[in-house]
């Protein structure tokens, strides 16, 4: 049998006058409660970081089980340079590489790939490269490129011989190529480079 609406299950609960003011904190308490975890989410994280800095700093950079459990700590408890740190470290631990950590380290990175920071430039460098190759990920060369433009003007002339070599190589867009180009010095690439840089310096001519 249904109850009528006026039935008191259903009629509006009247609290006592002396509980507003106790309903109206915890009211408060609720609605600040998400920046206060995720303050305090974020301050752990940076805790675990400084924790590996000084185990790298301990040991002279030689790196064991503690500096990767406390750099994927802070990494899982979303320290964004951590993240940075730790996808990169999976993606070049092992030769050969296990597809797997592989696929795991490049989604490591993809947490960092919009968030524009100095110290993350190399690591959005790198998760480019994969967008290229298609380690780890799919191949997509659309934000590959979006990468390594950011990375060029951010980062050093090995960056951006990278970028002028995507222009070329894959895009066959030689206009913007020649403009990455120019803005690199010989002497600021790596040997490895030079024959390179100019071959791209005859193509574009």
């Amino acid at each position: 049998m249904k109850r009528p609406l006026s039935s008191p299950r259903f009629r509006a609960t009247v609290l006592p006058v002396g509980m507003l003011p106790v309903l109206a904190v915890l009211t408060l308490a609720f609605s600040v409660l998400p920046a206060v975890l995720a303050q305090s989410t974020a301050q752990s994280g940076e805790d675990r970081y400084q924790e590996y800095l000084r185990l790298c700093k301990a040991t002279d950079g030689v790196v064991d089980d503690r500096h990767v459990a406390a750099i994927k700590a802070a990494a899982e408890l979303g320290h964004q340079v951590a993240q940075a740190h730790y996808g990169t470290y999976l993606l070049y631990k092992t030769e050969p590489r296990d597809p797997k950590v592989v696929a795991e380290a490049v989604s490591w990175l993809k947490k960092i790939e919009d968030v524009n920071k100095p110290e993350l430039i190399g690591a959005r460098f790198i998760l480019g490269l994969c967008y290229i190759s298609g380690d780890g990920t799919t191949r997509d060369i659309k934000r590959a490129r979006a990468l390594l433009k950011v990375t060029s003007a951010d980062g050093n002339a090995d960056m951006k011989m990278a970028y002028a070599a995507l222009l070329l190589e894959i895009l066959n867009e030689k206009k913007e190529a020649k403009v990455v180009l120019d803005q690199i010095s010989l002497e600021d690439l790596s040997s490895a480079s030079h024959a390179e840089y100019k071959k791209y310096q005859k193509a574009v001519e």
